[in-house]
Order: C-alpha cells, then sequence, then structure tokens
C-alpha cells in the first residue's frame, strides 16, 4: 500500500509539474464510449486504405467512420471472431491486409465477409498465444512484431507463413529508411535490423535505452532516442529527445511535420520543437486517464489522433476554432455589449456591470466602479472609449449616459432631453474624429462635447419615429444614420440639418427592426429581424441582401472585407466579392448560438468577439476561412432487400446487384469519409432511371426505394466535406430489378405464339363456322327446292316437277319436256336452274335433265324413259355424282 501511495503520489506530481509547462492549445475532438467505442482504453490507432479509422481498444477492436463506431469482440463459439479483446496493435501491408495483434496471438481481417484468420505457424508452437505488442511491416510485406513473453522479438514471412525469432526480448520496434527496422531490447540493446538480408547489422548497448520506445521520423529522417543516451553511434543517424517534466517516459511519439515532435507520456501530450528546442504542454481534457497516452497517429489528410486511457483526441487542421469565455465560471452570463481596447475587451452584461480582460490574459473580472455607482436596477446597452474626454468611459444605460474615469474612479450622470418620463434610456453611443460624440436616446439623437460631457444639442425624431425607438447610430459620408426598431432607416443630414426617411426600391420604408449598422466604403449594411439588406448611397436604396428569415443583432468587417453576423441561430458570414455565405452553428462546436445587438468587436490582433446569451465566442477569420480540401471518400456499404417478413443483406462491394421482383423494395447504405467535422459533411444521391433529380441529405443514412419497378437502374451518391468540397465522382452501384417469370422474354415469346395460335383458332373458326352457315343455308334452299310441287314460267304456266324429263335450251327459249308434252318459255338454262331441286342436274351447255328419268348412260348419252336420248358432255359428266 506505502508503494502504491508513493507512485500516486509521484504521478500528481508530475501532472503538476507538467501542467506549468507553457501550453499550446489544440482544437481536439474528444471520442469515447460515449460515441460508440467499445472501450476508452486505446493501444493502437491506423487508417486503413479505404479511410476508415480502425482502434484497438482493452476490449476489442472498432471500425470508425466518423459518425459510429463497428465494434468487433472475442466470440467464444465463432471461431472466425477475434482471439482476445484485449487488442494491442494494428498494421496494414501494401496488399490492403489488415494485421491485428491481440493478447492470444495475431490475426488477419477478411474485408468481404468481417471475418479474421488466425495466423498460427507448425514451426512454432507456442506461437498461437503470442501477446503482440506492435506490428512493423518492411517494404516486401514481412511482419516484425514485438510480443510479450518467451518469444521475445519476431519476423514472419506473410507469404509461406515463416516465423523466425530473434535472440533477444524487443520492446520498441520502429520502421526507418532504407529497409532498416530499429529494434529496442528489454536490457537496452538496440539492434539495426536489414528487413531484405534478415540480419542485424549493428548493435548498440546503453543502459538509457532499457524499456525505453525509439521512433524514427518520417519528416526529420532520423531515429529519436533518449536525451540521457550516450552511446557510441554516428550523430547525424539520431536525434536526443528533450528532458521531459519530472523525467516522465515517453509512450508514443509522432512528427507531425518538419519542426514538431509530439511525445506521449503517462503525464501527458507535450510539442517539441526540434528547430527552436522549445518545449510546450498540450492540454488533453482533465482526467488523470486522459493524460497517459498510449498511441499517437497520423492519418492521411494530416489529421492526428491521440490515443489515451480515457479515449482518444483527434486534432484536424482544418476544423473551425470557435473559442468560449465565460465571464464568471459556470455562470450563463448575457453579454449586451463590447467595447474593444487594442488587445484588450470590456464586456457590458445584463445587469451585472462591467467586466474587463487585459491583453495576455485569459480571464475577464469584474470593473471595480465606485462604491456610490447606481449599480440598483443598472442596465448598460452600450460603451464607447472616448480618450479625449475627461471620462474616458462612457455608458449608455437605462438612467442616461455615464462618464467614467478609469485613473480617477469618477463618474458623471448626464441628464439628456427625453419625449416622455417612461423613456429615460440611452441606447447607442457614437464617437467621431471631432470634438463631439454623438448619444442615442428613445426618440433622440444628442450632440455631447467629448471634454466634460456637457450636451451641445438634442435632435427630435418623434415625426419618424412615432412608435419605435432607436437601436443604433452610426457616421457615414456625413449623415446620421439611425436605426429603429420597426419604423426603417432615417439619416440626419449634419451640414443641412435635414431628415430624410430612406426607402426600398418599392418606395416603402423597411417595417422590420433593424439592429446593427456598418459602414463600408460606398455601401452601409443593415442587419434586420428579416436578415441583411444594403444601402446604397449614391442613390439611398435599401436593397435586399440575404433575407432568410435570420435575425442579424451585429455586424462588422474582417480585413478581406468578408463581413461577419451574430444571429439568434449562430454566426453568419457573407463575402460581398462573390456574395457566398456560411454559416456556423453547434455543429461546429459553438457554445454560444444566440448573440446580442451592438455586441461585436475585432481587437488588434484581428480576433473577432460576439458576445451573446451564454458569455463570449471569440476567432480568428483567417483561421475560420481556411478551406477543408479534402474531400470525404464515398462507399456504399450494403445494399437491403426488403420483404414483408425477411430482409437479405447483400455486400455492396460486387458492382451490380440483381435481385428478383419480389425483392424489389430496398434500403441502401452509404457512407463519406472525412473527419475534419463529419455532422457537417453533405450528400446527394440519385437513382438513375427513376429519380428525376439529386436528393439531398445532410448526413449519411440509409437510401430508401419502395416497389422499385422491373429495370436496370445505377445508384450514385456524392459527398462534400463541412467546406462544401464536393467529391463529384462519388460511388455508384448498378441494380437490376429483373421482372417475375411472366414477365420474360420467354415468356413473353409463349404469349406470342400462344396469341398467334388463338388467333389462328379464331379465324379457322371463324371459316368453319362461315361454311356450316353456307352448308344449312344450302340444305335449307334444297329443303324447299325438294318440297316445291312445281316452278312456274315466265308465260304463267305451270309445270310439276315431278312429270318433268329435262329441259332443253334453244337460243332465248326454254324447251320443258314432260310425258304428254312439251312447253314453250322465254328464258335462260341458268335461271331456271337455281330454283329446281338437286335431282335435277346440267348434263350438257344445252340440257338439265331429272336424274329419276334416266333408265341407261355410256360415256356420251343418256337414255330417259320412253328411250329419250339426251347427250352427255364431259364438262358436265361430274355432276351427275354429286349428291
Amino acid at each position: 500500500m506505502r508503494l502504491i501511495a508513493i507512485t500516486l503520489f509521484l504521478f500528481f506530481i508530475s501532472l503538476e509539474l507538467a501542467s506549468q509547462m507553457a501550453e499550446k492549445k489544440y482544437l481536439f475532438k474528444n471520442i469515447t464510449t460515449e460515441d460508440g467505442l467499445s472501450n476508452n482504453i486505446i493501444y493502437d490507432i491506423i487508417q486503413d486504405d479505404k479511410g476508415y479509422i480502425w482502434i484497438a481498444t482493452d476490449n476489442g477492436l472498432n471500425k470508425y467512420n466518423g459518425y459510429w463506431s463497428e465494434p468487433f469482440y472475442n466470440i467464444a463459439s465463432d471461431t472466425t471472431s477475434l482471439t482476445s479483446n484485449v487488442v494491442r496493435s494494428l498494421a496494414q501491408d501494401s496488399f490492403g491486409n489488415l494485421w491485428v495483434g491481440t493478447k492470444e496471438g495475431l490475426l488477419k481481417y477478411n474485408s468481404e465477409d468481417g471475418s479474421f484468420i488466425s495466423f498460427r505457424s507448425e514451426m512454432t508452437s507456442n506461437f498461437d498465444n503470442i501477446e503482440v505488442m506492435e506490428i512493423e511491416i518492411d517494404t516486401d510485406n514481412n511482419l516484425w512484431l514485438s510480443t510479450q513473453g518467451d518469444l521475445g522479438f519476431v519476423q514472419l514471412e506473410s507469404e509461406d507463413q515463416k516465423v523466425e525469432t530473434a535472440d533477444f526480448k524487443s520492446v520498441s520496434l520502429t520502421n526507418g529508411s532504407a529497409s532498416i527496422i530499429y529494434a529496442n531490447s528489454i536490457p537496452g540493446e538496440l539492434g539495426f535490423i536489414d528487413t531484405k538480408r534478415k540480419r542485424v547489422l549493428q548493435r548498440v548497448y546503453d543502459s538509457a535505452l532499457a524499456r525505453q520506445k525509439v521512433y524514427f521520423g518520417a519528416y526529420s529522417n532520423t531515429l529519436w532516442l533518449p536525451n540521457n543516451f550516450n552511446a557510441d553511434l554516428d550523430a547525424p543517424l539520431y536525434r536526443k529527445l528533450p528532458k521531459l517534466p519530472n523525467n516522465l517516459l515517453p509512450k508514443a511519439f509522432l512528427e507531425i511535420n518538419a519542426n514538431e515532435l509530439w511525445i506521449g507520456t503517462d503525464g501527458g501530450l507535450f510539442e517539441y520543437n526540434f528547430k527552436t528546442k522549445t518545449l510546450f504542454k498540450i492540454p488533453l481534457g482533465t482526467s488523470t486517464l486522459t493524460q497517459q497516452v498510449r498511441c499517437l497517429y497520423q492519418d492521411y489528410t494530416g489529421g492526428v489522433w491521440v490515443g489515451t486511457l480515457g479515449g482518444i483526441y483527434h486534432y484536424d487542421t482544418y476544423r473551425k476554432k470557435f473559442e468560449h469565455s465565460e465571464l464568471r465560471k459556470n455562470k450563463n452570463d448575457v453579454v449586451m455589449g463590447l467595447l474593444a481596447d487594442g488587445n484588450s475587451i470590456y464586456a457590458n452584461t445584463l445587469g451585472d456591470g462591467l467586466y474587463y480582460k487585459p491583453e495576455g490574459t485569459s480571464q475577464f473580472s469584474k470593473l471595480a466602479l465606485p462604491s456610490n455607482f447606481p449599480y440598483q436596477g443598472l442596465f448598460i446597452w452600450n460603451i464607447a472609449k472616448i480618450p479625449d474626454s475627461r471620462y474616458e468611459l462612457w455608458m449608455a444605460t437605462n438612467a442616461g449616459i455615464i462618464g467614467y474615469n478609469i485613473k480617477t474612479n469618477t463618474f458623471k450622470i448626464i441628464n439628456l432631453p427625453i419625449e416622455d418620463s417612461i423613456f429615460k434610456e440611452a441606447f447607442t453611443i457614437l464617437n467621431t474624429d471631432e470634438a463631439y460624440f454623438w448619444v442615442a436616446s428613445h426618440k433622440r439623437i444628442h450632440k455631447v462635447h467629448k471634454l466634460d460631457g456637457s450636451l451641445i444639442k438634442s435632435i427630435s425624431l418623434t415625426k419618424y419615429l412615432r412608435h419605435s425607438g432607436i437601436q443604433k447610430i452610426i457616421e457615414h459620408n456625413g449623415f446620421i444614420y439611425i436605426a429603429s426598431e420597426g419604423e426603417g432607416l432615417v439619416a440626419y443630414n449634419q451640414e443641412t440639418e435635414g431628415i430624410i426617411s430612406l426607402k426600398t426600391k418599392n418606395k416603402s420604408a423597411l417595417k422590420t427592426s433593424i439592429w446593427d449598422l456598418h459602414s463600408s466604403g460606398g455601401r452601409l449594411w443593415i442587419g434586420t429581424n428579416e436578415g441583411l439588406y444594403r444601402l446604397d448611397t449614391s442613390n439611398s436604396i435599401i436593397e435586399p441582401i440575404h433575407v432568410k428569415n435570420q435575425i442579424i443583432y451585429s455586424i462588422i468587417e474582417d480585413k478581406d472585407h468578408v463581413l461577419w453576423m451574430g444571429t439568434d441561430k449562430g454566426i453568419l458570414s457573407f463575402d460581398p466579392s462573390d456574395s457566398t455565405t456560411r454559416f456556423y452553428n453547434k455543429k461546429h462546436r459553438l457554445e454560444n448560438l444566440e448573440f446580442n445587438r451592438k455586441s461585436v468587436v475585432q481587437t488588434s490582433d484581428g480576433t473577432i468577439w460576439f458576445g451573446g446569451v451564454d458569455g463570449i465566442t471569440s476567432f480568428k477569420p483567417s483561421e475560420i476561412k481556411i478551406k477543408n480540401p479534402n474531400k470525404p471518400l464515398i462507399y456504399i456499404s450494403e445494399l437491403d432487400a426488403i420483404t414483408s417478413d425477411t430482409i437479405q443483406n447483400i455486400s455492396a462491394l460486387q458492382k451490380e446487384i440483381s435481385l428478383p421482383w419480389e425483392k424489389n423494395t430496398i434500403e441502401i447504405n452509404y457512407i463519406g469519409l472525412n473527419y475534419t467535422n463529419p455532422p457537417l459533411n453533405s450528400f446527394r444521391y440519385q437513382m438513375e432511371g427513376y429519380d428525376p433529380n439529386w436528393v439531398e441529405s445532410v448526413a449519411p443514412k440509409i437510401a430508401r426505394y419502395v416497389k422499385l419497378p422491373v429495370g436496370e437502374y445505377t445508384f450514385k451518391v456524392q459527398g462534400a466535406n463541412s467546406d462544401g468540397i464536393w467529391n463529384e465522382k462519388g460511388a455508384e452501384l448498378n441494380i437490376k430489378i429483373k421482372p417475375p417469370w411472366y414477365r420474360t422474354y420467354e415468356a413473353y415469346t409463349i404469349y406470342v405464339f400462344t396469341f398467334l395460335g388463338i388467333v389462328y383458332l379464331f379465324i379457322q373458326l371463324k371459316k368453319y363456322r362461315k361454311k356450316v352457315t353456307v352448308v344449312e343455308r344450302e340444305k335449307e334452299e334444297i329443303a324447299k327446292k325438294v318440297e316445291k310441287e312445281y316452278i312456274t314460267l315466265n308465260n304463267k304456266s305451270k309445270v310439276y316437277l315431278n312429270d318433268l324429263k329435262f329441259i332443253k335450251s334453244d337460243g332465248n327459249y326454254l324447251e320443258f319436256v314432260i310425258e304428254d308434252k312439251t312447253l314453250i318459255d322465254r328464258n335462260k338454262l341458268k335461271n331456271v336452274l337455281e330454283d329446281l331441286p338437286p335431282n335435277f342436274v346440267r348434263v350438257h351447255r344445252s340440257y338439265v335433265i331429272n336424274k329419276n328419268f334416266i333408265t341407261a348412260q355410256n360415256s356420251t348419252t343418256l337414255l330417259l324413259q320412253s328411250n329419250i336420248e339426251i347427250p352427255l358432255s364431259r364438262t358436265f359428266k361430274s355432276n351427275l355424282t354429286k349428291r
């Protein structure tokens, strides 16, 4: 217990000594279990070739995309899972293989199915369960391992799984240049290993190296060794580390550029500038666990990842840096006005007096005003410094205007003429280059001597401001411009003392409240309840510039003539040169989102300060305006095909996915990897062949399509980083919704032939029915003819058919021959034949006979009863056999 107490005492002493060093602050994002990590104890961090961040922890491996983390654990029943939840080290070879060192062996990650392959060697029986502390990979993709236990330093050929061990226990590995691996042993023996020839080129022993971590800098191209290293080694090969507070031992190193080395220890994070030989402490949270750094990593875009026992700290050079200041610690002070004096700041609060922050300090302190100062019920609306006055600090308050002499600690209250007894306030103060300054009360502006505060003149504006009061006054080109709360903008000509009300293009006054005015060149910028307006002083016309239902309380201009505005929802910037706007809010880590009127200043160093309902926000415009050039890496991760009772998960690693028609409701998961400020990344996607336009999205999510019609589509997704830089190449996935069997080409072929067959059958049936109809009609006609007893000739004579033997044609006349006589009638043979029953047939062009009277026949003659001979022609011979 005594040893533990001494150890803890020394640890806290080291923290105290480290905290007394000069600090260099970086804007970190803290990532912990609250953000989805499986554990806050971080051992190693790398970025794979696709851009994902892999995090080795004391309880699982994490794949992080900036929005959420996908954890991997050891599952006892799954041989493809991690062999241990304690993950110590990570590395990726040039083939894209991710190697994972755990407490119980080495594994290779299979990205296609998310499984892990345990690396085993038949050559070394105890290799399977080694604890892999560090992994380095040489130019030939061979692995070099620093392990705990009997094996110590291990070289592994990944192709044939050949394992070789060295004759010393390595505690640290670092990949050098020219195929050299540096390995340091437990007693302090440093080996220079040729990875090509696989042998130790040089050994250096120094007790200062004992159990020390060594590091080869990628920028300096040299080896970093302990400060007290004294062994014989060529000077150009190495640099000495700085001496750390209380002899803290380095746990991790990282050269972030050609000048600066970061050093992680159990007593915090340090930055060493090896050009200027200066050492700084980098603050990391307040917990003792966050001071214990275990790994440092720089990603492909220059972002730095710090792994501690209390989570990850991520620094990105393109992340917008907004500082938050409190007037009083843990108090939500409402700041109603700011005044810059060089790099010093005055702040007036709502009902709590004045605060002051001297140059070079970070804390505000309350200004000690005289004991008889009228604090009771006093609200300070505006402050101004007027050096030519006996009272250099002037305050516009609800009790009038008060001058304060800082040196003598005396004050003076100026009684201003007012329109009525209700409104005694002075709202705003305007200093000038003359011997006077201007003060605005409710409905008047007042000209006041700088020297003693005596009143020169008072100008009433009740004619122009019937219902509202004055919010701001500004001097521009000989005019005093007066902003009102609902009755437009008024201008007072200082030379002629004339007053005009300014109009918009439609010749009406602004009906919205005006909170701030800013003069720039020949233009006057106007902040209102409806957004930003501009007055062109050459024609005195007010025009809208950025009207988006956004309240603009305060306006200031930086050295590049960009306007910065405090609004009711955050900070807005507007560049008049190209009319571009950018908006900053909580997603940019603004702690103060609602700002106040007249509460913006710029100090001599270019820093802009905004006062709001929760303290003060400050920033350097040059840092905020830097655009992040790194486009998000866009990936389509998977597709879910959804039915009423199932969800089929399909990997999107393939370039084309075919789905049956019943799985045409789909969800497509996509992601954009950019770690600067992921919540501000933006996306757009389109299903070509279905979506008429791009669909906008502010976060990576699922693109859902319900009952996608049968067809071929291309799903495209693009992403932009927090500065609006788009990756227009993005990612795409070809999707085919296959038709049901009854909508395939084969089915359509069957349908066509079936249809043609039906049409053919219909036609044949129609023909058959027509033929049947004709036959039936013929039968009916024959039946009628059979039933006939006689025919009537044109001469009205009746010829009984049973007695008629034959008919002979003779020119235009017909002879009707019966048993005992012959009748003559004027007619044609074919006309008569149509009315005769079937037993009458034509046997010659001039003869029609009654078959009932035939007694004999030969090839040319028919013999009828009574030995009547009738000629038989070959043309009509077949008629005798017809029925």
